[in-house]
């Protein structure tokens, strides 16, 4: 799954309708987090609820790609161990 360029509040419930049909059987999910450009504390949040539904399922997020401003802007507020980033 593809996250938008701006993973913001405004962009995050469509993207999250499409990622909650995944959360309940315990799949892995891939995501590319290549296109993000902004990226809010709403948007991180998301991706936290969405990691830790999949692994009470035994499912995980596996990531493609991450772009610089996804890992900084979860680094700078703290979360980035819970969005288990690729060599992090």
């Amino acid at each position: 799954m593809l996250l938008p360029e701006n993973f913001v509040i405004q962009e995050i419930e469509g993207w999250y309708e499409e990622a909650s049909t995944h959360l309940d059987v315990g799949l892995t999910v891939v995501l590319d987090g290549s296109a993000v450009q902004r990226v809010d504390t709403s948007g991180l949040q998301c991706l936290i609820a969405v990691n830790k539904k999949l692994k009470q399922h035994g499912g995980y997020i596996q990531w493609s790609a991450v772009s610089e401003a996804l890992v900084n802007n979860a680094g700078r507020i703290g979360v980035a161990h819970l969005l288990d980033f690729p060599n992090s």
